[in-house]
């Protein structure tokens, strides 16, 4: 799955959406929905479940920016399809690079 990260520092399992249309409130929480559980989903069976999983509206990067990210903290294993982050990365530093 492409954009499925994991931060082995951190233990974190994240993956950044594309652009979300926030103009329709019914649309936007459907998305929302999706996305979610096209996250849980891209992560199996490595400890994240639906009530886990936040998400926040990127900021600040050169890449991200205005994108979603969802995520999970105390992931104990890298999802299967993510791109594995060094030890010197955090999940933070690897969005706002």
């Amino acid at each position: 799955m492409e954009k499925l990260f994991y931060s082995i520092k951190e233990q974190i399992a994240f993956y950044i959406t594309g652009y979300v249309d926030t103009t329709n409130v019914n649309a936007m929480i459907k998305v929302l929905q999706d996305e979610k559980k096209t996250f849980i989903e891209a992560c199996n069976t490595k400890g994240v479940e639906e009530d886990t999983v936040q998400s926040y509206e990127i900021r600040e990067s050169s890449r991200y920016k205005s994108m979603r990210v969802f995520y999970a903290l105390n992931v104990p294993e890298s999802p299967k399809e993510a791109f594995q982050l060094g030890e010197s990365w955090t999940m933070d530093a690897w969005i706002k690079s």
